[in-house]
């Protein structure tokens, strides 16, 4: 490798993109292999079955669109790389703090969702472990924190992270793309999450009135 590949391996572009590979990697090591696609039983001799033992409607699947869903979320950093590679962008300073602000912003967003989720946290779309009082009282979705607000805020957060990215690194042609993909894909998570929530608990009206990712549109 030359001396100039060198300095652009090292270049801030792909430190950034580095960042993010690692940070995912470590949300892929932390994340539960395989959360519930549907409700637990309860233990035999429990009496006046709960809401917990309705069954799961035909229409929810498991997340059988993991393998994708990680493919699309790893594939755009790899993306972003060759073309910073290949075009070399120009560095302009005004624009990249702009997308610093609203990276971090995102950043934050997840971070916050994440901790508010806590121990139920994952990256598949399913439920969350049933603590044994969960099989009286059946489960129920966190709505503290970002989720006072919004039903799906760390998706919110996923969804500016691909799109500011590869604006900040200079993979122009690889944000919008990689963003309406995650964004497609997101929409089919959310739905198969809510259809999932609504078998086994009260989900709208933990949620009535607020929207999922976008304040006063969706």
């Amino acid at each position: 490798m030359t001396t100039e590949a060198q300095i652009r391996l090292f270049s801030y572009p792909f430190l950034v993109l580095g960042v993010v590979l690692l940070r995912k990697a470590w949300e892929l090591k932390n994340s539960p292999a395989a959360p519930q696609t549907e409700p637990a039983q309860p233990s035999r001799g429990l009496e006046d079955p709960g809401p917990e033992e309705l069954p799961v409607p035909a229409t929810v699947s498991p997340d059988t669109g993991f393998s994708w869903w990680m493919v699309v979320h790893l594939g755009w950093v790899f993306l972003a790389g060759v073309e910073v590679w290949l075009m070399k962008p120009p560095f302009t300073a005004n624009l990249v703090l702009v997308f610093l602000g609203v990276w971090a912003l995102a950043l934050g967003l997840k971070w916050w969702a994440m901790d508010s989720l806590g121990e139920t946290w994952t990256l598949r779309a399913g439920l969350p472990p049933q603590s044994p009082s969960a099989l009286t009282a059946g489960p129920s979705p966190v709505t503290t924190g970002p989720y006072a607000a919004l039903r799906h805020p760390e998706y919110l957060g996923e969804l500016l992270e691909v799109l500011t990215v590869p604006l900040l690194v200079g993979a122009y042609w690889t944000a919008l793309p990689a963003c309406l993909l995650t964004g497609w894909m997101l929409v089919g998570r959310i739905q198969r999450e809510e259809a999932l929530w609504g078998a086994v608990s009260d989900y709208q009206h933990h949620f009535e009135g607020k929207k999922r990712m976008f304040p006063a549109l969706w």
